[in-house]
């Protein structure tokens, strides 16, 4: 598969196991590679779109490659000197790149192994170097999913160009779905057994969005018509040692569809403007799960919602001071919170700088929103 970034053409093969993105040289000639990056595990192969033209140099799409993906650089060869190294010096600090890789300074490795057959293409097939074990288990960083979700900031995705700055559609659809949110959790707030398992709850969400007029058009799209709200939309980007997870829901712009085709749609592969993640008597790991996924795909206006019901046991303060850590940190993402209690109910609508408490024994700070 060929894509394009900074003007150069970029050569992505997947194998069975490790997956390479071979970066030609400045003038594109057929088999000549400036880099070379390898990916180990299916599930860090890196999708075509999430290089086509999103970056401003090479260099940061190498290191994104590495830090999302754990990529290994096979090849580095910037400007006049060429060599099978990293572009950065290995240190503790970088464990991405590993000393234990073949020798790639010896004459019998080339970095480049020309075969036919993948994708019908001849290039650099990503099984046939043998990578040391120890290499490709160190160069794979296990996330801490707490520290990665709140102290990474909001642009930790690829450094691309906003493609909703200037989508006037969505300044009109952005308060209309929090309002339809913020309604959803006054009726759990009243209705906590309405539903029983946590996909009806979401049809309920998808219910309330499709009543809206804003949302409940068809759009014409390559010949055909499809829905503005979507279930299970796959991430825009992977998360690192994830496979490609999906977004409870997701609500496409009539304005960004012109560049997409029917495959793109029906692979996922159309970047939502808004989407929302829905969780029902979680624990604290699921909530900064769903917290990590919306942030690591850089969405255009992301909501995190979690429920919990009565007879739901976890460390309410913790979750609690990250869902009001969200609105300082992230500009686009909110969070709501519904907790019933057996005295009493907890909740935070979008737009709210604290939680309150209705209901039951304890002193009242709101009644239950209208």
């Amino acid at each position: 598969m060929i894509v394009y970034c900074c003007g150069r053409k970029i050569k992505i093969l997947d194998g069975t196991h490790t997956q390479t993105v071979n970066i030609y040289s400045k003038n594109n000639k057929h088999g000549e590679y400036d880099f070379i990056i390898r990916m180990h595990g299916p599930q860090n192969f890196v999708k075509d779109y999430e290089i086509d033209g999103k970056f401003l140099s090479i260099i940061d799409l190498i290191d994104y490659l590495k830090e999302k993906h754990g990529g290994i650089v096979e090849k580095y060869n910037y400007g006049s000197q060429s060599q099978h190294a990293s572009p950065h010096p290995q240190s503790s600090q970088n464990p991405q790149i590993s000393k234990s890789s073949p020798s790639f300074g010896s004459s019998n490795y080339t970095g480049v192994n020309d075969i036919t057959g993948i994708h019908g293409v001849t290039g650099v097939t990503d099984d046939s170097a043998t990578i040391n074990n120890t290499a490709s288990t160190n160069s794979i960083n296990s996330a801490n999913i707490a520290n990665s979700t709140v102290n990474n900031s909001v642009n930790s995705g690829p450094k691309k160009e906003n493609n909703f700055k200037n989508d006037e559609w969505l300044k009109f659809a952005v308060p209309e779905v929090e309002n339809i949110i913020n309604e959803f959790l006054k009726k759990f707030i009243k209705y906590p057994y309405l539903h029983r398992v946590e996909h009806s709850i979401h049809c309920e969400l998808y219910n309330m969005l499709e009543c809206s007029q804003k949302f409940n058009q068809h759009l014409i799209f390559n010949h055909t018509s499809i829905k503005q709200i979507h279930k299970e939309w796959p991430e825009y980007i992977p998360r690192q040692n994830k496979i490609r997870g999906k977004f409870d829901l997701a609500i496409l712009s009539p304005e960004n569809l012109k560049e997409y085709s029917l495959g793109d749609y029906l692979q996922g592969r159309i970047e939502a403007p808004i989407v929302i993640e829905i969780g029902l008597n979680y624990k604290m790991k699921h909530f900064l799960e769903d917290l990590a996924k919306l942030s690591n795909s850089n969405v255009y206006m992301g909501y995190l919602i979690h429920l919990a019901r009565k007879e739901m046991v976890d460390n309410d303060s913790a979750i609690e001071s990250q869902l009001l850590q969200i609105r300082d940190r992230f500009q686009n993402i909110k969070a709501g919170y519904v907790r019933h209690n057996y005295n009493s109910v907890r909740y935070k609508l979008l737009n709210e700088n604290e939680i309150k408490t209705t209901g039951g024994s304890l002193k009242c700070q709101e009644t239950i929103p209208k």
